[in-house]
């Protein structure tokens, strides 16, 4: 065997094998980018950037830092936009049949109406476009009191009102997570620490677009709230109308671009630990924030037309100006910079 021959045959052999591992690399990097490039549809030109409704301040040396896993977004590269439409009247309609079967009457008052039964009554304000169902409260203990349900059970008593009543459709995706556990005293709720010794529970409802949640700025962020009993009575619903139209599809920031933007994104969420002080309150001050999930989601204004864009959910924990300790949610707009009106 000639040893020169073997080692110009091995180097050949290996020369080429480079060669090819550079051009499959290069083949499957250009096709990334003309698959991305074809995705894309952005049937609205460039977007305003979205409009996110602080509910806390930040301090001015306000420091965030993050400790999340990227994996379930990374390969992300594209998302859907959408044209946010005004379905309240029909929809309205329609639950309110099924809620009043036989009621007509209604009251009329600077664009408010009021459906009203013996004991149950219906609000809609059609500026906000929100309406409110539910049991006035000295009008619940008149209900008889049947066994108390599991919290599974209760989130399927919860869903299985809202489809039977029109507010959603049997097979729209939604995702419900309990908000709250409560206790009737006299003519209003406390809230307790844990389900065992609670009278009520509230769930927030929140539907999902291409399989993200919808977000809106209205209590805890959900589209429709829920109110029930421990044995299943329906004791209160709060809902927005929003429907979608037309639709594009949009290149996202990467994710070490929105690393990086950390600093910009928007608290929307603050629950502070071991207190009933949660919701949307400006008078609590953010002095450091760490974030430790990080999802896509889609967010909207709730009033009004206008575009339901996509957004990174940051979760975590903050600091406040006064020592205490937040559970904690930002929002940071995710479409692509360059496809975003300056």
């Amino acid at each position: 065997m000639n040893l020169t021959s073997l080692s110009l045959k091995t180097k050949i052999i290996a020369a080429v094998s480079v060669i090819l591992i550079i051009l499959i690399t290069l083949v499957w990097f250009l096709f990334q980018i003309f698959e991305a490039k074809a995705a894309i549809n952005p049937v609205f030109g460039k977007l305003p950037v979205v409009a996110i409704t602080p509910y806390a301040k930040v301090a001015k040396d306000f420091q965030v830092s993050e400790n999340f896993d990227t994996n379930a977004i990374r390969s992300l590269k594209t998302a859907g936009v959408f044209e946010k439409t005004d379905t309240a009247q029909e929809n309205l309609q329609e639950i309110t049949k099924k809620l009043f079967p036989g009621i007509e009457s209604k009251i009329n008052t600077l664009g408010e109406i009021y459906w009203l039964t013996n004991n149950r009554e219906l609000f809609y304000d059609s500026v906000r476009a929100e309406l409110r169902y539910g049991l006035p409260i000295s009008k619940i203990s008149q209900e008889k009191i049947g066994p108390s349900l599991s919290e599974e059970e209760l989130k399927q008593e919860a869903l299985k009102f809202l489809q039977e009543a029109g507010f959603y459709n049997e097979g729209t995706p939604v995702k419900l997570e309990t908000t709250g556990f409560l206790v009737a005293s006299g003519l209003e709720f406390r809230s307790v620490s844990n389900i065992k010794s609670a009278d009520f529970i509230n769930f927030s409802v929140l539907p999902l677009l291409e399989n993200s949640e919808f977000l809106t700025n209205n209590t805890f962020l959900a589209q429709t709230n829920v109110r029930l009993r421990m044995d299943g009575l329906i004791t209160r619903v709060g809902h927005r109308f929003i429907g979608t139209g037309r639709s594009g599809v949009y290149p996202l920031k990467k994710i070490s671009q929105a690393k990086k933007e950390l600093n910009l994104a928007t608290p929307v969420f603050v629950k502070v630990l071991g207190e009933d002080v949660f919701g949307f309150t400006e008078s609590i001050v953010l002095k450091s924030a760490s974030f430790n999930k990080v999802s896509l989601a889609y967010y909207t204004e709730s009033v009004g037309k206008g575009i339901i864009g996509p957004v990174y959910k940051l979760e975590g924990t903050a600091i406040l100006d006064n020592g205490k300790r937040a559970e904690v949610v930002f929002l940071l707009p995710a479409v692509a910079q360059e496809w975003l009106q300056q």
